[in-house]
């Protein structure tokens, strides 16, 4: 396989994603309400919506009490930097992604808007590990994270993203693991079969600190097609095609907008942003093409929002 080159060759970069049981209202209906603190468009209470603040910031994702409370993504147009993951009262918690135009970025556990637990930083061709694993199971559990359906969860301080049933990753997932680094890909009750794992511990035999997962076969019978959780329309959700094409990510009017991820069943897999439902930039990928279209995108992140 041609994946330790590729991936060992760039260290490539980075970034995906779930659902809190809130009403929702569409952001795509373009209904504004005007606050002292901005525009919103969509339900900035309880719901979902953008809020365009005075001071140029952007957050769409899911509100409560005014407060974004859920996913979410915060665009900075001034520092050009992106920011996506689960908000708690308006900070950044549990699971976050960076991602800045000068080529920074950042995947792990965060901690009031903080990269203070595991995962990985990358500043200008430079990863730096995150090693501090968070302690974090009553506090997610008071907050009521499911074990079925797209979400989080931890346990054994691994941290984990992505479409559950009965507790284990199922379908398209990310996991942070304790010692700094993560792994991505498509699991099956936990177990991940086609993605890649990158530590700061050997994983191989040989030593290599970077290892990919390529079984191809068909582990799951009776997939299912369309939005299979979270909200495919507004919010954030997964999708399966009829094809076995899975997409995690935000979705807004019905496209990814964002932070996602893509992965099939035996094939490719990507984690990056997308607008309008096509790639604009890849982090982490498992071919050649996608690694040489990475870091492309020169843009605020702005028509993201859009």
């Amino acid at each position: 396989m041609q994946f330790y080159s590729f991936l060992l060759a760039a260290l490539l970069p980075i970034m995906i994603t779930g659902n809190q049981d809130i009403s929702q209202a569409s952001a795509s209906n373009r209904t504004s309400t005007s606050y002292q603190t901005g525009t919103c468009e969509g339900n900035c209470q309880f719901g979902w919506g953008k809020m365009t603040y005075a001071n140029g910031d952007i957050h769409l994702g899911e509100w409560r009490n005014g407060i974004p409370h859920g996913w979410g993504q915060k665009l900075k147009p001034q520092l050009g930097r992106l920011t996506a993951g689960f908000f708690i009262k308006g900070q950044l918690n549990y699971f976050g992604a960076w991602f800045q135009t000068n080529q920074r970025f950042g995947i792990g556990a965060v901690e009031n808007g903080k990269f203070t637990g595991s995962g990985l930083e990358y500043s200008w061709d430079t990863p730096d590990f995150l090693t501090s694993p968070p302690q974090w199971e009553a506090i997610m559990e008071a907050e009521g994270f499911t074990q079925n359906g797209i979400g989080l969860a931890m346990t054994d301080n691994y941290l984990r993203l992505g479409h559950f049933e009965d507790g284990k990753l199922k379908y398209t997932g990310i996991k942070i693991l304790p010692n700094g680094g993560f792994a991505l890909g498509v699991f099956d009750w936990g177990a991940l079969f086609t993605g890649f794992e990158i530590s700061t511990e050997p994983l191989t035999e040989d030593g290599k600190k970077v290892r990919s997962y390529t079984e191809e076969v068909t582990r799951f019978e009776d997939i299912p097609v369309g939005c299979v959780s979270g909200n495919c329309e507004d919010g954030f959700g997964l999708m399966i095609t009829e094809e076995g094409q899975m997409t995690m990510g935000f979705f807004v009017a019905g496209q990814l907008n964002g932070f996602a991820m893509y992965a099939e069943l035996d094939g490719p897999w990507s984690l990056g942003l997308w607008d309008d439902g096509a790639p604009i930039d890849f982090m982490f990928a498992s071919s050649q093409e996608q690694l040489d279209f990475r870091n492309s995108y020169s843009g605020d992140f702005s028509e993201l929002f859009e």
